[in-house]
Formats: C-alpha cells, structure tokens, sequence
C-alpha cells in the first residue's frame, strides 16, 4: 500500500497499454454515448471508430485504478480541475498513460488527509497526445492509516 508520503512531487507513474477495440467503441457509444454513432462522425481514421470523450475518461480511470488508485491508500477525489480531448482515440489504438504529481500538501483541517495534485496524460502508441486531465486526490498519511 502506497500512502501520501510515497507521492512527493516530481513523481512519475507510467500505466497501459490499453488497447481499443471497434467492438468495445460500439457497446459503450450504445449504451452510454450514440452521438459517435451518428454517420460521418468526425475524426475517425480512414473509417474507423471513434471513442466517445467520455469513453476515453473510462479508459483512463480503468488504467488509473489498475496502476494507482487500488494500490494506494486513497479516500477519495473532489473532482476535476482540467479534462481536455485532444484528438480523437481510435479502433486499432493502444494507450498509454503517464501520472504526474504536480503539488502535494498536508490537509489543514483534517489529519491523517494528504492532497496530491495529479496531471494525467494519455497518448496512443505512435505518441500523440489524447487526453489530459488534471485533479486532486486525497490519500491516508502513513499515520492517519494506524487511527
């Protein structure tokens, strides 16, 4: 388990690599988003799917837990300061994310609560850039998880 005092800043965490299918594309814009279903969709490559936004932020968070969040004392985010779709993310491409911490500080008024302050950055396999995303998270200090 990864505590606040593991996340000092400068550090880097590199997650994926997430490969996306034309089929997982479909289920989710069917159930989720179906505005990517919309014939001439724009951005697609030579025809091919194209992931909704709000796909592509599942795709982070899937990497993100898998990398980070279950492997840490984590209790929670407040929500998100920065998310900007850079370009769009395709059948066919494999993601990759890079994690950095930004700022980090000791809760004033809660104890035991550390804040990291993350910038999240996805790419796909030839190094463009996707995604990025920028948030708190609180994390347990090594002495708050002994209360």
């Amino acid at each position: 388990m990864r505590y606040f005092e593991d996340f000092p800043v400068g550090t880097t965490m590199r997650f994926g690599a997430y490969e996306v299918t034309a089929e997982e594309i479909t289920e989710y814009a069917n159930q989720y988003d179906p505005s990517v279903l919309v014939p001439g969709y724009p951005g697609g490559e030579g025809g091919k799917a194209v992931a909704s936004g709000w796909h592509v932020c599942a795709m982070m968070m899937h990497m993100l837990c898998e990398g980070f969040v279950l492997k840490s004392a984590g209790l929670g985010a407040p929500g998100i300061d920065k998310l900007k779709w850079l370009s769009p993310v395709c059948a066919g491409h494999v993601l990759g994310m890079e994690t950095e911490v930004m700022k980090a500080r000791r809760s004033a008024s809660r104890p035991g609560i550390g804040l990291v302050y993350l910038r999240h950055s996805i790419r796909d396999q030839s190094g463009e850039m996707k995604l990025v995303c920028e948030n708190w998270v609180m994390l347990a200090t090594r002495e708050g998880s002994a209360a």
